[in-house]
């Protein structure tokens, strides 16, 4: 494929604006109504898992400013105050501790509950992914094909500045004061080069034909 073979190929591409173009797409929601629901209950219990975790934080953070019920009694004071014939000192209130067990539970049983749902939402979005992608393919592989289009065209460019350099040093000419512009990314005599490795790639997922590649890529 030549140059110019190449650039009406890319002109004959359809130019669609960034915006919104890709909004005929269909979402993961809308290929899967299960996948829809379960998402949502997933979100859900996300959520009640940020409030719990919100709330344990404003309790701790009562007790570290003493805004607490509790107070702490060490293990032996009861039986301290038994041996001085005093009265035992006064057991701790259970409303917070109480409050922190049950926020415990809760938090327990929103991350079981998650866990089975993780699993369920991840085999509908393969199943609901795959209907899309059946659907994209075809798109898919014609906006590969055209980046590789205008790499081989960049490739050609490359080629033939080398060839402009490699002229005007056989004439020992210095030109180096034209500040020449040789990329890395792209030298023509470098199979290794990052234009070199996308394309061959792309040649083995068969977005290109091998045939269309420069030989000297495969050299």
């Amino acid at each position: 494929m030549n140059i110019l073979r190449r650039m009406n190929a890319v002109a004959a591409l359809p130019q669609t604006p960034r915006a919104d173009a890709y909004s005929d797409i269909p979402t993961l929601d809308q290929v899967s109504a299960e996948y829809a629901e379960l998402k949502q209950r997933y979100d859900a219990i996300n959520r009640q898992l940020l409030e719990i975790f919100q709330r344990a934080c404003a309790v701790a953070e009562s007790i570290r400013q003493g805004g607490s019920d509790t107070q702490t009694v060490r293990p032996n004071a009861l039986r301290v105050a038994t041996i001085l014939g005093e009265d035992p000192p006064t057991t701790p209130s259970s409303r917070t501790a109480d409050m922190l067990r049950d926020l415990d539970a809760q938090e327990r049983d929103l991350k079981d509950a998650l866990h089975l749902l993780t699993s369920r939402v991840s085999d509908l979005r393969m199943t609901a992914s795959a209907a899309i992608r059946e659907e994209v393919a075809p798109l898919h592989h014609q906006k590969v094909n055209r980046i590789c289009v205008i790499l081989l065209d960049l490739y050609e460019a490359c080629a033939d500045y080398e060839d402009f350099g490699d002229a005007l040093n056989a004439r020992e000419v210095a030109w180096s004061a034209l500040n020449p512009m040789f990329p890395s990314f792209c030298r023509p005599g470098d199979r290794y080069s990052v234009v070199a490795h996308y394309l061959k790639e792309a040649a083995a997922k068969g977005f290109v034909r091998k045939s269309d590649l420069p030989e000297r890529i495969f050299r």
